[in-house]
């Protein structure tokens, strides 16, 4: 296996894709350390990887900016930032440009880079693979995303970490201190985090069930309730507040994701949707119940952490579908969490179990 002195890692959105790259990542610095690694990512998720000890260079791809632009009809600015991102991208010539997103915007951006090696799993999505002059062998979609990727770390010369680590990103200081005043601001005592967004309506838990569970929380437990998300998880969050007001604050759109990761080291559990902060939360090394329904767990479930995977009991789970009239997290009754939760709670020896 030749060495690598310059690498540049391609996983771009999203959030939780990014989270469950990072092993792969810390796998290539222990194999390379002195090699300048970079990493080409979307804005979404860049803060996470903005001064990451492991990394040289994170690389913005301005593609949903470009898109606004060209739809505006600034085709002039539009065309300056392309040519500007299209120069920093290529001012170093890389030993291996390694692709893990697998789509055709990151294979558009495997051609865009120079590298010596292009490399990516063959007979990947939107004929991605087409751009890479090195091809490994397609993945098992059934092996947990994490593994493909330290898979692919694997055959570029890094061995994976044993023992597997409990937490594998920590935060930076400053996002550290931003959650601590946060927390002693608007947080007095243990507290759970809800999470209840999710991209897909079909891995969203009811509203209705998550404000069933806040009040049982509110009944039965000293516990206080802080709602994380992003902004367009506000709505939800403002809801479950004014459910149960006395123990209950809204901190979606409110935190960088650094400092998001942070708070959940704080937290008693996490209840979740399967959603980026689910990863986020597993990456840090925090737990709870994980609320899956229409995806797979074995596949893209919490890796790290302490986490449960609740399903509901049907026959479809699994089923991938974006939409459906007849959602299955419906069936997990708010009942099951709450007693899961408590659950979860007594075996890891926190607060009000």
């Amino acid at each position: 296996m030749p060495d690598i002195d310059k690498l540049l890692i391609i996983k771009m959105s999203a959030v939780g894709d990014v989270v469950m790259t990072l092993p792969a990542l810390e796998a290539l610095r222990h194999k390379y350390p002195a090699a300048r690694i970079d990493w080409l990512v979307e804005p979404a998720a860049a803060g996470l990887l903005h001064g990451h000890p492991q990394l040289d260079r994170v690389i913005i791809s301005p593609r949903r900016e470009l898109s606004r632009l060209a739809k505006a009809g600034r085709l002039l600015r539009a065309h300056r930032l392309y040519r500007a991102f299209k120069e920093d991208l290529r001012s170093v010539e890389y030993d291996v440009v390694l692709d893990l997103q697998g789509l055709l915007k990151s294979g558009l951006m495997v051609r865009l880079a120079r590298g010596r090696r292009k490399v990516g799993f063959d007979l990947t999505r939107e004929k991605s693979y087409k751009f890479l002059s090195e091809k490994m062998p397609p993945y098992d979609p059934d092996r947990h995303a994490v593994l493909r990727y330290l898979d692919a770390a694997a055959y570029l010369g890094a061995e994976r970490p044993a023992p597997w680590p409990e937490a594998y990103y920590t935060p930076p200081p400053q996002a550290a201190r931003e959650a601590e005043e946060l927390l002693a601001r608007r947080v007095h005592g243990p507290f759970v985090i809800f999470n209840p967004g999710a991209k897909w309506v079909t891995k969203r838990w009811p509203l209705p069930h998550w404000l069933d569970l806040a009040e049982k929380v509110l009944r039965s437990t000293e516990l206080e309730i802080a709602v994380t998300g992003g902004p367009e998880d506000a709505e939800w969050g403002e809801a479950i507040v004014r459910a149960v007001p006395e123990i209950s604050v809204n901190f979606c759109g409110q935190t960088s994701l650094p400092a998001l990761a942070h708070i959940m080291t704080r937290a008693e559990a996490v209840v979740t949707a399967d959603t980026g902060p689910m990863h986020l939360a597993a990456a840090v090394g925090a737990g709870g119940l994980a609320l899956f329904g229409p995806t797979r767990p074995w596949r893209t479930g919490p890796f790290g952490g302490h986490f449960e995977v609740l399903t509901p009991e049907l026959d479809c789970l699994g089923c991938l579908r974006k939409n459906c009239g007849q959602p299955c997290l419906e069936r997990l009754e708010p009942s099951t969490v709450f007693s899961n939760l408590m659950g979860y709670l007594k075996k890891r020896g926190r607060a009000d179990a």
